[in-house]
């Protein structure tokens, strides 16, 4: 290996610091392609924090000369945790965050009908409390705060909001434990108890851990990296850091880790990285001045002690080349010319190659767009860039009450619900799904008519008012022997052809049951969906419009999520609850904005647009990172917390692990930092 030019692996236990573009990856590369290529077949274990960044690495492999390899095991943790408990003995019931909001609701129900939520009680039974509830829980296991932990934290005279938070996360962690079930966060645990006990199946021929990509880890990963390193010849942590320490508030994070690294793994080594100068001098020089003290080390002027190659951008006029070439900072004047603006230059890219290249060609693939979060922006440049023709692959993961069908479905059992609103009734009249195998439905005729009808009668709602207008009118139109253009065009006329189907959409929903268990409401507005003709457009033959194909997945999938929560009552020993029509109304919105809709994410071919979060680990030739108005980054403080900042410091202050507000800050900068750097 000395002989080609490589670095011998890396040996027991390693960090890889550096700032970024420094070649970190790249060197845990090197001995990841000789340990593949030359060691036994999965030999080695690489750990990516998302699984874009664990499939950019299988990429990058092929340029390693590791193309022949076998079972690279490329993962991120919780890939390589479901892989530990899947090959174990030990029961699993998956629990995700449909049914863990389930459980939940149930526990909430019950301590309001015992009065155990005085503090909470005003909004107890709201859905907002509920979504409170279920992120405070996911928060406090993903940073494995116990129950027990939080109420030591809380001291001996606990707030009543403290002791109904605690009893909440008590008695939810009791159902998991009781029922052998397990949510996300307690799939990592189960793991980590495996690995604890001397489990090694399917990664008992691993002998090298790279874990790359990372800037801190959670209770959990700390101590599975710990495991896994007392079990093999190398485990190696890249770390993005400042060798030369000039930069220490721009790494508070990693430097937390590597601080902690070091007190769990006392022969830890460090190999620090230096920068590295690139063919690209304007992002060398941003990477290092990113974030450095503005002021001179030494007095004197500033100006003076500057180097060119540490100067920044300057204003240009006429022709002259701007310093920062390969840099630009682009105005402008709001979200939508934003977006639009941004879709003119990759439609360019992509049309006409790169032209600061010689026209060199630019593949969708190569072009990354990145926004602080996705949440606002996602719809409108899905929009966007469907005008322009750029094919996107945007990193959302959509409710399943995006599928089309589903708000067909929610708009016919509100109509029920309400009794006929005016504007309900024209809006399920008008739908597109609304293609129904009924006589009465006259090939869309009569809902022509039905609409006409309804616009006329104006009446704000009350299905009966509508049914008995019709029929009077109806009435009158059978009475008259007129046949005038006029006449056949009247009122009366319109309502002897839209009666007819009013009547049939009345005996659709009455047909409905007035209770049933969850199952039940499923084969029920199944029923329901084949009568309307919504499930017609679904089940339309294969190789029809995308569309179709993605309403008949959707419906497979709401009724999947509908028999799992009659299976939770069976798992925790409850009967299956019967729900009215408004109590499942509720728990079918509850479950279509919670249960993420099933689809494939292929992103070949197409421009990636990701949150920060998401894209932090990855790499493209070009890169527009969007959406930096005013407190994009940091982002404000989430208002949707349940505890306070100054409750979040009183914990802190106790021992838990939560981070305050100083250092999130921080954290944020180093994000930024990262982001702008995947250039």
């Amino acid at each position: 290996a000395l002989e080609r030019g490589i670095r011998p692996m890396l040996r027991g236990i390693t960090v890889v610091a550096g700032p970024a573009r420094c070649g970190k990856t790249d060197r845990l590369l090197e001995g990841y392609g000789q340990v593949l290529a030359n060691g036994p077949i999965g030999g080695a274990l690489w750990l990516s924090p998302t699984h874009r960044a664990a499939a950019l690495v299988r990429q990058r492999l092929l340029s390693h000369r590791a193309a022949d390899c076998f079972s690279p095991n490329c993962l991120t943790f919780d890939q390589f945790a479901r892989r530990i408990l899947e090959n174990s003995a030990q029961r699993i019931r998956p629990v995700g965050v449909p049914l863990a909001r389930q459980i939940l609701k149930r526990l909430i129900a019950a301590a309001v009908t015992e009065d155990q939520l005085p503090y909470f009680g005003p909004i107890a039974t709201t859905g907002g409390f509920l979504d409170l509830v279920v992120q405070f829980i996911q928060d406090f296991k993903r940073l494995e705060i116990w129950p027990e932990e939080l109420a030591a934290a809380c001291g001996r005279r606990p707030s009543q909001k403290d002791r109904e938070l605690c009893h909440l996360y008590h008695q939810y962690q009791r159902v998991l434990t009781e029922h052998d079930l397990y949510d996300a966060q307690g799939r990592f645990w189960s793991a980590r108890a495996l690995l604890r006990a001397g489990e090694q199946r399917p990664f008992e021929r691993v002998r090298h851990v790279l874990v790359d990509g990372f800037t801190d880890f959670t209770r959990t990963e700390h101590e599975i990296i710990e495991i896994l390193a007392g079990r093999v010849d190398s485990l190696t942590v890249s770390l993005p850091l400042d060798a030369e320490g000039a930069r220490s508030e721009l790494f508070t994070k990693s430097g937390k880790t590597l601080s902690e690294l070091r007190r769990r793994h006392p022969a830890l080594n460090v190999e620090e990285m230096p920068p590295r100068a690139t063919a690209w001098s304007a992002m060398d020089r941003l990477e290092r001045r990113l974030f450095a003290d503005a002021r001179p080390a030494t007095g004197g002027d500033t100006e003076s002690e500057m180097t060119s190659d540490d100067a920044g951008p300057e204003m240009t006029s006429g022709n002259a080349e701007p310093e920062m070439t390969g840099v630009e900072i682009v105005a402008a004047g709001g979200a939508i010319q934003e977006i639009e603006s941004l879709a003119r230059r990759i439609k360019r890219l992509l049309v006409r190659g790169d032209t600061d290249s010689g026209g060199q060609r630019v593949r969708p693939g190569e072009i990354m767009v990145v926004f602080r979060s996705l949440a606002e922006s996602a719809v409108l440049v899905g929009d966007v860039f469907a005008q322009f023709g750029i094919p996107a692959a945007i990193g959302t993961t959509p409710a399943l009450a995006q599928a089309p069908i589903m708000s067909a479905l929610v708009a016919w059992l509100r109509l029920d619900l309400e009794d006929w609103p005016f504007r309900s009734l024209l809006t399920i009249l008008a739908h597109n799904y609304f293609r129904p195998a009924w006589p009465e439905w006259r090939s869309g005729r009569a809902t022509v008519a039905a609409e006409c009808l309804v616009r006329h009668l104006q009446l704000p709602s009350g299905r009966a008012a509508v049914l008995a207008q019709a029929g009077r009118l109806a009435e009158r139109a059978a009475a008259s022997d007129e046949e005038s253009p006029t006449w056949r065009n009247s009122v009366p006329r319109r309502a002897a052809v839209a009666g007819p189907l009013l009547r049939r959409m009345a005996r659709a929903l009455d047909e409905l049951p007035r209770q049933a268990t969850l199952n039940g409401w499923a084969a029920a507005i199944t029923a329901l969906a084949h009568s309307l003709g919504l499930l017609k457009e679904a089940e339309a033959a294969d190789g029809a419009d995308p569309l179709q194909s993605c309403d008949r997945e959707a419906w497979q999938q709401l009724v999947a999520a509908l028999a799992a929560g009659e299976k939770l009552s069976a798992w925790i020993g409850q009967r299956p609850a019967v729900l009215s029509r408004a109590e499942f109304f509720e728990h079918l919105q509850d479950v279509l904005g919670s249960e993420p809709l099933a689809r494939e994410h292929d992103e070949t071919g197409r421009v990636r647009v990701l949150s920060a979060e998401r894209a932090r680990n990855l790499s493209a030739p070009y890169v527009f990172v969007a959406g930096l108005s005013e407190k994009a980054f940091p982002q404000p403080a989430r208002e949707d917390c349940i505890y306070s900042e100054a409750e979040t410091g009183r914990l802190v202050a106790a021992g838990l692990p939560l981070v305050p507000q100083a250092d999130r800050s921080r954290f944020e900068m180093l994000l930024f930092y990262e982001v702008l750097t995947r250039a």
